[in-house]
């Protein structure tokens, strides 16, 4: 199941689910996988709170998240480190990852780091365009980090 959450996401949009194969071990045996795709333009942590609250996740993944500039993450980002979920952060720059690092750490739920800031391999090469001046060139999902 994928749950895909915050405030930037449209609820018109109706929940999906797919089914497909997928090979599991170097092509020599294919099993039927499916997919659930739901969505919320609620908070995470708003959501945990709910009488049906989601599944404790695997992995939380936010994508150029501006963890350090947008203060509703606080809840969220310290529910996951009691659930003892990663959450993996994605960032435009380097100077923004290294704001999302400090702003991580300053929160009581990160408890420790599967790695910290690094660029990503898999980051987008096309330069984003913006309707305001940057000092700093944005990529979507440039620098990666992981917390525990």
């Amino acid at each position: 199941r994928l749950l895909l959450c915050g405030p930037g996401l449209d609820n018109s949009a109706a929940s999906a689910s797919a089914t497909g194969s997928a090979a599991l071990t170097a092509g020599h045996t294919s099993s039927s996988v499916s997919l659930r795709i739901a969505r919320s333009s609620c908070l995470y942590h708003e959501l945990f709170e709910c009488p049906q609250a989601p599944a404790i996740p695997q992995l939380a993944v936010a994508f150029n998240a501006g963890i350090w500039v947008h203060r509703e993450w606080e809840r969220t980002v310290q529910l996951l480190g009691h659930l003892g979920c990663p959450l993996l952060v994605t960032s435009y720059c380097e100077h923004e990852a290294e704001l999302d690092e400090v702003a991580l750490e300053s929160l009581a739920g990160v408890r420790h780091w599967h790695w910290r800031r690094r660029l990503n391999q898999w980051r987008s090469l096309a330069q984003e365009q913006r309707g305001f001046e940057s000092p700093w060139l944005l990529y979507e999902n440039s620098c990666v980090q992981c917390v525990g």
